[in-house]
């Protein structure tokens, strides 16, 4: 669906706003990643990030079991966080607790570039890791359904 600006609106139940709550996966790891049927033939593909949501009492030292996340490169597009229209690019997916993690480009009015390191021509957005929206768990098959939605935003 799109909105009168013809940008793409995607409607998730956004939990939250999160700063700095998104780890990498560690140096070296290779441990099998959780993942669904839902996700094989998408363009979702395995990130560098692992998930927050999921039980931290599960992590030993020297293999996580955090799932990774799943990650999907997309146009900007329209959704809405607490009444406030939010832009957001990148959307990723845990096939584990079937939640949606999103880069913001723009929160209401306010431009997420950070000036510090803008260049011209050059625009900085935050990192996931930095910065990120995150969704309330959904079911199996609400989630499978938004796997298959959201596909159809990505940039090829």
């Amino acid at each position: 669906m799109s909105d009168s600006n013809g940008m793409h609106r995607l409607d998730v139940k956004w939990q939250g706003l999160f700063k700095d709550s998104i780890d990498s996966k560690p140096v070296g790891y290779n441990g099998s990643p959780v993942t669904d049927r839902a996700l094989s033939d998408t363009a979702y593909y395995e990130c560098a990030y692992m998930c927050p949501a999921c039980d931290e009492t599960k992590r030993f030292a020297r293999k996580p079991l955090y799932p990774i996340l799943f990650k999907i490169k997309t146009e900007p597009i329209m959704t809405k966080f607490n009444d406030t229209d939010c832009v957001i690019f990148n959307l990723f997916t845990c096939p584990k607790c079937h939640r949606f993690f999103a880069s913001l480009k723009q929160f209401g009015t306010l431009d997420l570039r950070d000036e510090q390191l803008m260049k011209p021509g050059n625009y900085i957005y935050p990192a996931l890791r930095e910065l990120a929206l995150i969704s309330e768990p959904y079911g199996y098959d609400e989630w499978k359904a938004l796997v298959s939605k959201t596909n159809g935003l990505a940039i090829m």
